[in-house]
């Protein structure tokens, strides 16, 4: 009996990668945290005053402008004090750097979180060369950072350093993203001392190009030529036991689920609250095989589900709802002919809550069917939806589902031909019924992953070719799903991309 195929799940753009252990995508030198610690020289919101007041002759009051993190910008701002605030040392081998100025505050930022101590002699207008190690006569921290040109081929994100030349001669950090849309045409938030009374503005950005300078004013051009981004680098963060890990969720960053099997093929789901991994053991449903392939949950509510398909006979789908403190197994259905095989491969939650998995089926004389079931809270029971077959195909088998609301959702897989190979298959879902939206043209192909990023966009990942090469699709309401082979070259020999997430 054919037992059910491995979906490792490795987490494409910047999420959680899996590949039989857990790690997660982090700066580098700094745990996960919401609030960055204040170094031991700062004074918390009085934004170090002792120091300040010391040697400040104008009498002038220091006061918070903006705090991003933890992070604090403060003030006075440029006109208002005619005296060079105090030098603060950050730390033993570290420079001095006067208060209150932009370097200062960048500065401080790159220390707390990355641990790279201030380098002097660095206006603002050399941060980004100096930190990068691209100025003649600085080492910098090449291995913490990365320059990046600002000519639009790389998206702008938050935690990046700018610098803005001559005239402007400034740098600030990026804190908001959100205001740039998909084709990276908006505005950027920035953190800043010196340039505004807020420690704040917002930046045009258009084509995913930075433009303008600091005070975003057409007449300065656009001073930002590079800006400083961290590396960024995998640390593991592995549950203690034997286990094979399948598929991940995350409600926050403190409400992260994790689901597959333990050494002994019973199901197993992991939890993690920001202090570590808690096992639970879903109840084995027989003394036989049981594979959690994928899990789903509600970020507002932390209602979570998990499915997969276990062996009492023949492979029947497994299902189970979290109910707060444990894990409650609950019926699905099982629509391939008697004694044949079912399967769920992924897990989805619309925006109504709506709960859905996918997967397939064996029918006898056909093959594997596409399968995709929907929780009915009346019966109990996951119930089997419609999902008719493309013209002129056999079988079809889905291994992700997605959703950006509920009436519009995603699920992706391949179809198969009579003496033909596989190629892949995109399924949509309009709110009232699914149906075939895409094929594939390539022989020896599969989609085994799918995320949305709104109704307009969403990306799917797999393999095609006889090599089982690479493969990235991604989709936008103008241009429908299309290759993207912006990544084709950056591989590893043997590569397999089993799913993908956005941030």
């Amino acid at each position: 009996m054919a037992m059910p195929k491995p979906k490792l799940r490795l987490l494409l753009l910047l999420a959680l990668l899996i590949v039989g252990t857990l790690v997660t995508f982090v700066p580098r030198s700094h745990a996960l945290a919401l609030t960055y610690p204040k170094p031991s020289w700062w004074n918390g919101d009085t934004c170090d005053s002792t120091h300040y007041h010391a040697n400040n002759a104008d009498g002038l009051t220091s006061s918070v402008l903006a705090t991003w993190n933890g992070i604090t910008a403060c003030g006075p701002i440029p006109g208002t004090d005619t005296n060079k605030e105090a030098n603060v040392q950050f730390t033993t081998g570290g420079s001095t750097e006067n208060e209150w100025q932009c370097t200062e505050l960048v500065k401080r930022y790159l220390f707390i979180v990355f641990g790279a101590l201030s380098i002097g002699n660095t206006n603002g207008n050399q941060v980004v060369d100096t930190y990068t190690g691209n100025r003649s006569g600085y080492t910098g921290y090449p291995s913490l950072f990365s320059r990046l040109a600002n000519d639009g081929t790389n998206h702008v994100k938050v935690g990046d350093v700018l610098s803005y030349y001559s005239p402007d001669n400034h740098t600030a950090i990026v804190i908001d993203t959100s205001g740039v849309n998909g084709s990276g045409n908006g505005t950027i938030t920035v953190l800043e001392q010196n340039a505004s009374s807020t420690g704040e503005h917002t930046q045009t950005v258009t084509a995913w190009k930075i433009k303008n300078g600091v005070d975003d004013s057409s007449t300065n051009g656009d001073t930002v030529s590079y800006r400083l981004t961290p590396k960024e680098s995998w640390s593991t963060l592995n549950p203690t036991g034997t286990a094979k890990i399948y598929s991940m969720a995350a409600a926050s960053t403190t409400s992260i689920w994790a689901a597959g099997i333990d050494g002994g093929s019973n199901p197993v789901v992991y939890y993690d609250n920001g202090a570590g991994w808690t096992k639970y053991s879903p109840t084995a449903q027989c003394i036989c095989n049981h594979y959690l392939y994928g899990i789903a949950t509600i970020p507002a509510s932390g209602e979570t589900w998990t499915v997969g398909a276990y062996t009492p006979s023949n492979i029947k789908t497994l299902a189970y709802h979290w109910n707060g403190t444990s894990w409650v197994h609950v019926t699905s259905d099982n629509p391939a002919s008697s004694g044949y095989s079912n399967y769920l491969y992924g897990a989805a939650i619309d925006s109504s809550g709506g709960i859905w998995a996918a997967g397939k089926y064996f029918i006898t004389g056909s093959g594997f069917q596409p399968l995709v079931e929907k929780w009915n809270s009346g019966t109990s029971n996951f119930d089997k939806q419609t999902v008719p077959l493309p013209s002129g195909k056999i079988g079809a088998e889905l291994n992700s589902i997605a959703f950006s609301s509920s009436s519009n959702g995603w699920a992706v897989g391949d179809v198969s031909t009579s003496g033909s190979p596989n190629s892949w298959e995109i399924y949509h879902y309009d709110g009232t019924s699914w149906s075939s939206y895409a094929l594939g043209s390539v022989s020896y192909a599969s989609l085994t992953g799918v995320t949305v990023v709104s109704d307009s966009e969403a990306w799917a990942v797999g393999y095609q070719g006889a090599t089982g090469a690479p493969l990235i699709l991604h989709y936008t309401s103008a241009n429908g799903w299309v290759e993207d082979t912006s990544f084709n070259g950056y591989y590893p020999n043997g590569a397999l991309l089993n799913s993908i997430s956005t941030d």
